[in-house]
């Protein structure tokens, strides 16, 4: 990228988040965006060095010529979120989140626009990144077989997958291998491992190709390949709601993202949520994506978010399957029931996951709270 069209940022901060910030830049971030200085709300930080970088005080924002300010710091001694009340309405559009301000920089930059990419590694990890690929890359293809390409000089941009399941140390081992096997000259064009993560799975990004609805911001809530049910409903629920608090509509979509419970050729022609829940706004998806503004949610959860059960229901259809199962394994008037979970699946082989209990020690609680529930 000619260095007249980067972008011109400020970073806020010289506390922890902001040395990770740095390293980014370093790595990776500089290639679409200059970082032109750093500020600081602490007078006695004025005046040092950070990175090279001499801090400013930050009221210097109002002289400063740049396109975002960086939140760099949660430690503040003054709020964020007040912040753009203290400066003009012009610099107070600038504000940027440490949770956001990633995917931001890379679609304002259009840095991915009219780029080759090639994902190359794991094919479980590719495709458990791949809807990231799908909205937000013109042009990407994945190569599984990585002993056999070393000419990578047809692409722009290399994207090295580990396998799902995998550590961060494994992983920039698995990444350190790769490298080894791609010619010199072509390494300069591999995104690191944890850059592009925080791209595609921690930030929320623009998608949106369209002229509907110019007053209006739609979030897509995508289903996530190698997620069970569970873990897709949490994700669900906590979006929705996180949407709502940001004055976002949401939609849920589960037609084009490819998910354990979507065969290959149901992608992107059956809506498998409409089949069983109801429409989680007024809007349908072909609507929502032919419009301007549309934000791609991140893959990660939202354990912070208090969920509500209102913003998920089932339909009607769904519904009366389930009552009539109801009386149907309980019999008429039966209220009394006790559930019992037994996880198992990936839980004995997919690390991070404790290991799930005996089927005997199931029948042993069951047994003990049955005593103690006598009436």
């Amino acid at each position: 990228m000619d260095e007249n069209n980067k972008l011109r940022i400020v970073l806020w901060g010289t506390g922890g988040f902001a040395e990770s910030f740095m390293s980014a830049y370093v790595s990776f971030i500089h290639r679409f965006a200059e970082l032109i200085c750093v500020v600081e709300d602490c007078e006695e930080r004025v005046g040092s060095f950070f990175f090279g970088y001499q801090v400013r005080f930050y009221s210097d924002l109002e002289i400063l010529k740049y396109d975002f300010c960086i939140e760099g710091d949660y430690y503040h001694d003054l709020s964020f979120e007040e912040l753009p009340k203290m400066f003009s309405s012009e610099a107070s559009g600038k504000f940027l989140r440490r949770d956001d301000y990633f995917g931001i920089l890379i679609d304002k930059s259009g840095y991915l626009r009219n780029k080759k990419i090639v994902f190359i590694g794991d094919k479980w990890g590719y495709r458990y990144d791949s809807y990231s690929a799908f909205l937000t890359m013109d042009s990407y293809e994945f190569y599984e077989d990585v002993e056999n390409i070393e000419d990578y000089s047809m692409y722009d941009m290399i994207f090295i997958c580990p396998p799902m399941y995998i550590n961060s140390r494994d992983a920039e081992i698995f990444e350190q291998n790769i490298l080894l096997k791609i010619r010199e000259d072509q390494r300069r064009k591999v995104v690191p491992y944890h850059i592009w993560q925080e791209f595609m799975t921690r930030t929320t990004r623009s998608i949106g190709k369209g002229e509907a609805n110019p007053d209006k911001q739609f979030f897509v809530i995508m289903g996530c390949e190698g997620r069970g049910w569970a873990a897709l409903l949490l994700h669900f629920y906590s979006f929705v709601r996180y949407a709502k608090k940001q004055g976002m509509i949401p939609v849920i979509d589960m037609k084009n993202f490819k998910t354990q419970y979507i065969r290959d050729d149901q992608v992107g022609k059956e809506d498998i949520w409409s089949k069983y829940f109801m429409p989680v706004s007024d809007y349908s998806l072909d609507e929502v994506y032919s419009s301007r503004n549309v934000f791609l949610c991140p893959r990660e959860y939202l354990l912070h978010i208090k969920l509500s059960e209102s913003d998920i229901k089932l339909n009607k259809e769904t519904k009366d399957y389930f009552d009539k199962e109801w009386i149907r394994i309980t019999g008429e008037g039966h209220k009394k029931v006790l559930g019992v979970l037994y996880r198992g699946t990936d839980f004995y082989s997919a690390s991070g996951h404790d290991k799930p209990y005996t089927v005997e020690y199931y029948f042993k609680k069951v047994d003990s709270f049955l005593r103690e529930h006598k009436d």
